[in-house]
């Protein structure tokens, strides 16, 4: 396809991963401390707290984790790769750039939806989970960045009159719909996360393909 590769990898149903996290000890470790987490707080959760949720012992506990910390980082890490996985592969069968942001949005937030504990611990609560918590987010959002730039040069490559971008835009998109997701979670609103798409993807759009005509407009604006 033209412009640059957006990676196809294996579908993963959006409601898997906890199934197959509670096959193994570990895995139940990593779904417990998200539990625990969203329902307390980082600084409040113990891992009495852990292995309760989990129904392990605490030496158990202790042949897969050094501590919380450990464990959390498990977790938020799997539920990171989970996501990104199942966002990039809905990419597939989709033609124009416009379906494919369509199908990757609606796949983030129905997966996001499935599982609030986990989007509570991935989206929240890792602040207060130290320095290697924030490094993974950095991380994260790096790599959310890249599929938006990769699709914003997909666009240009199917309308000429769509300007570049700055990172600062395209950080400010990532930004931006973060923090609206934060919000609705925060609020344990009735409405599912799936009910901001048509607002937040009008918002990604218009950042991402304004055309030049607009582009002038606003220098002109500015000036």
């Amino acid at each position: 396809m033209p412009g640059k590769a957006i990676e196809v990898l294996p579908r993963r149903p959006h409601r898997s991963v906890r199934d197959e996290l509670r096959a193994s000890q570990r895995g139940r470790l990593i779904c417990a401390v998200a539990d625990a987490v969203a329902e307390k707080g980082y600084a409040a959760t113990s891992v009495a707290d852990i292995i309760g949720l989990a129904g392990v012992s605490r030496r158990t506990f202790y042949e897969h984790f050094d501590d919380k910390e450990d464990c959390f980082l498990a977790s938020y890490d799997t539920g990171a790769e989970a996501i990104y996985e199942a966002t990039v592969s809905s990419a597939e069968g989709h033609e124009g750039w416009e379906e494919i942001l369509d199908a990757v949005f609606q796949t983030w937030l129905e997966f996001l939806e499935a599982d609030l504990a986990f989007t509570r611990a991935y989206m929240i609560e890792f602040w207060a989970a130290g320095d290697a918590a924030r490094e993974r987010w950095k991380v994260r959002r790096e790599r959310t960045a890249g599929l938006l730039r990769a699709l914003h040069e997909r666009a240009r490559t199917e309308d000429q009159e769509i300007v570049p971008v700055s990172d600062t835009i395209v950080a400010a998109v990532v930004g931006g719909v973060n923090r609206v997701v934060i919000s609705h979670v925060l609020e344990n609103s009735d409405e599912p996360l799936t009910a901001l798409k048509p607002e937040l993807l009008r918002f990604i759009k218009l950042a991402l393909a304004s055309g030049a005509a607009a582009s002038a407009h606003d220098g002109e604006a500015g000036g």
